[in-house]
Order: C-alpha cells, then structure tokens, then sequence
C-alpha cells in the first residue's frame, strides 16, 4: 500500500502539505504552521513542518500570480517535489489552458511516481534523475522502507520497484518509451 502524503509530513520529512478540513489527518495536523484559506478554496489548508518554510512561501508567493507558470513551480517545490519535474507539470497546465485540452505531449509521455507520501507527474525523459533526487533528498528511515510505484502514460496500473533499485527503473523507462508498459509487474 502507498504511503499517504499526510502520513510522510507527519513523519517529519514531507516539508509541507494541502489538506482538506474534512481529511481525516486535519486533527494531527492543526498544530503545524498552515495558511487557510488556501488557494481560495474556504476548505483548504497548506501546512508547513515549520514557521520558517511558511514565510519563505509567503515571501516567494507575494512576487507571483495565482495559476501561473511560477506560481506551480512554487507550490511543487514548497510540497517537496523534484524542481524539474514541477516545471514540466507547469508548463502541461499552461499548455492545457492555451489550447483548451490535456497536451498531447503528458498523454503521451507523462508517468506518475509516486514514492513514500510524494505523488507528481514528470516526463519519461527525465524521471530516472528525480527519483534519484527524491531519495538522495528524503532520506528518513520512514522513508526509504516504502517501494516507489511508476504509472506508465495512459495506464491504471503501477509498476513497483523496492527502494534504490535503479536498474529495474531504467528498464521499466526503457518499457515505457518503447510503449512496452502495459502490464503490471512487480520488480524485487
């Protein structure tokens, strides 16, 4: 079972996360440092693992419009995730609002990875190198024991790969360029 996002920030090592009021975390969570509302949505809260990251992510946010390209890098970095893949993630949603449909290039290309409370999307090209940034950067015992799980493009099943094996990942990539990746295997 993958781990939860709330669950990695309450084990210290997630820097911050979006919650719902009536997520059945919000309890364990009240105590951190949040903003709320949170992306004008009257529910929403963003908790931060200290005082220091919420004012570093005021500071950053004062300078940059809601929805934009900077404004998803942002919030992708501030929740932890890999610099590369938050750009790629902001400039599919660009392209999604230019043109009015999901960009050809994340359908085709776009995995999820999803490892130890960190869910994104990136693209196939670069994955190898931000899973290698995720777990050089998160490196908490309660977060190395969790296997990370790729979703190949336009695929409901995940492949899962023990922690460090980065030689199934590269097959697994290798799968999903050649549009091998449509099974479900569990690689040990």
């Amino acid at each position: 079972m993958r781990k939860r996002y709330e669950q990695a920030f309450l084990d210290g090592y997630k820097p911050s996360t979006i919650v719902l009021r009536s997520n059945n975390f919000f309890d364990q969570l009240q105590s951190y440092p949040s903003i709320h509302p949170f992306n004008n949505h009257p529910e929403s809260y963003i908790f931060f693992q200290s005082e220091e990251l919420k004012q570093e992510y005021i500071r950053k946010k004062v300078e940059i419009k809601d929805d934009t390209f900077e404004d998803h890098v942002l919030l992708g970095i501030t929740l932890g995730f890999p610099r590369k893949s938050c750009e790629w993630f902001a400039k599919m949603r660009q392209l999604e609002e230019q043109t009015g449909a999901f960009p050809e290039e994340d359908t085709l290309y776009g995995i999820g990875i999803s490892w130890a409370g960190f869910f994104f999307r990136t693209h196939v090209d670069i994955a190898i190198q931000e899973i290698k940034w995720l777990w050089n950067t998160y490196t908490s015992p309660k977060a190395v024991e969790n296997p990370l799980y790729i979703r190949p493009p336009q695929n409901m099943y995940y492949y899962q790969v023990p922690y460090g094996n980065y030689e199934s990942i590269k097959n697994i990539l290798n799968k999903i360029r050649l549009g091998q990746a449509l099974v479900y295997p569990s690689f040990t």
